[in-house]
């Protein structure tokens, strides 16, 4: 269940984030490579993260 959960929030993250760039109209160029993937990355490896320490806190 618990994995279930943080694959969900991860894609809504994903998904919040695309989202967002072309609504504010973000051009596609060099720096959103630079930028925007490494945010996309360190946002679901914090998720992750955050979702693992909750997790061992339980038990």
């Amino acid at each position: 269940m618990k994995s279930w959960l943080d694959n969900v929030v991860v894609f809504i993250w994903v998904t919040l984030f695309l989202y967002l760039v072309n609504f504010f109209e973000i051009p596609k160029n060099i720096y959103y490579f630079l930028i925007g993937v490494p945010l996309i990355f360190g946002g679901v490896f914090l998720i992750l993260y955050l979702f693992e320490k909750s997790d061992k806190n339980k038990t």
